[in-house]
């Protein structure tokens, strides 16, 4: 349901736009999101680039306190995310829950997100509002730990949050309007 909102949004900005290019840019659509909001979930590398190149504030924030890249790591568009990082998107960035990209990455298994975030120094240490760093949230799945481990990534200490973890997932999951995670199986290949 939100991904058609967005969807909608970002069609309305595009027939807009065809109109009179990039002329608000940095206005509010829906939820106190910007079109690069929308692009960073919806669209591609190129058009993030684009929308920068142009004005947009790679850095704008959301009605959640969540900035583009937030948005890209759920989605799980590694290359917005790193297009946005290029162009100056502070990739610790605190929502209003204190999460960082990287959370999001984590929370929906978004491997090769997690490993731009991660080698742009995102944070994996950060804490939440939930007391959860990143690497709890990734701890959940055995596959993203493996996969963490093979990249050096050392979660032998890592605590398994489920009781806080699960909190921090409900409250995603309301906040994004879905019943369910709707996520693509994690893709290990380099």
């Amino acid at each position: 349901m939100l991904y058609q909102e967005g969807r909608k949004a970002f069609e309305r900005f595009i027939e807009e736009f065809l109109d009179n290019p990039f002329k608000n840019i940095n206005e509010r659509i829906e939820k106190g999101r910007t079109v690069l909001h929308y692009a960073a979930q919806l669209s591609d590398a190129g058009i993030v680039k684009l929308l920068i190149e142009q004005g947009a504030n790679v850095n704008a924030r959301d009605d959640r306190g969540e900035a583009a890249l937030h948005i890209a790591a759920f989605a799980g568009k590694a290359r917005n995310a790193k297009a946005l990082i290029e162009k100056g998107a502070r990739v610790n960035a605190r929502s209003n829950n204190q999460a960082v990209p990287l959370h999001l990455a984590c929370l929906a298994r978004r491997v090769k997100t997690m490993e731009v975030l991660i080698n742009a120094e995102g944070d994996v240490n950060a804490i939440d509002k939930f007391g959860c760093s990143p690497l709890n949230y990734a701890k959940i799945y055995p596959k993203v730990t493996s996969y963490l481990e093979k990249k050096g990534v050392n979660m032998r200490d890592v605590e398994v949050m489920y009781g806080e973890a699960n909190k921090a997932i409900e409250e995603v999951m309301e906040k994004r309007n879905v019943n369910e995670l709707q996520l693509e199986e994690v893709d290990l290949t380099d």
